[in-house]
């Protein structure tokens, strides 16, 4: 008759929180993300945002700027958008300029652009995979 022996080893692990620098690094790239669809003039179900209307798309083709709604006029709105803060296992991504915080505010009223979609979650979902795989995140120890 074969005799087992069970033995159980217990281990804890500590999962580690992001710094600062890495929140930095995977929001920016969460705005670059979000830019990129505006300025594509996607809103945030990744559709077509609504149609200009006749005043403000003839003002805008008569300068010479694409005929979408993709929040561009002088595009001191979109420079001013980045990584506000970030701490650890925190970010926030907004605009550096009150100005601008107004201009989208009002912007995303008419059509919700500023915000993130099934598109910008996966780029999302990417940046933070690759800060997982860059670094020790999970520390395992013996009890």
């Amino acid at each position: 008759m074969a005799i087992f022996v069970i033995h159980i080893e217990k281990t804890r692990f500590q999962i580690r929180p992001l710094s600062g620098g890495q929140m930095r690094l995977i929001a920016q790239d969460l705005t670059n993300s979000i830019l990129r669809r505006i300025k594509s003039g996607q809103n945030i179900k990744d559709a077509a945002a609504a149609s200009l209307t006749e005043a403000y798309l003839r003002r805008k083709t008569r300068k010479g700027l694409s005929n979408i709604r993709d929040w561009f006029w002088t595009g001191k709105t979109l420079n001013y958008m980045r990584v506000v803060r970030a701490s650890p296992n925190k970010a926030v991504i907004g605009f550096a300029s009150q100005l601008a915080d107004v201009v989208a505010g009002a912007q995303n009223k008419r059509e919700k652009m500023f915000g993130v979609s099934r598109h910008d979650r996966i780029a999302l979902y990417q940046a933070v995979e690759r800060e997982l795989k860059r670094t020790d995140i999970v520390q395992l120890r013996r009890i």
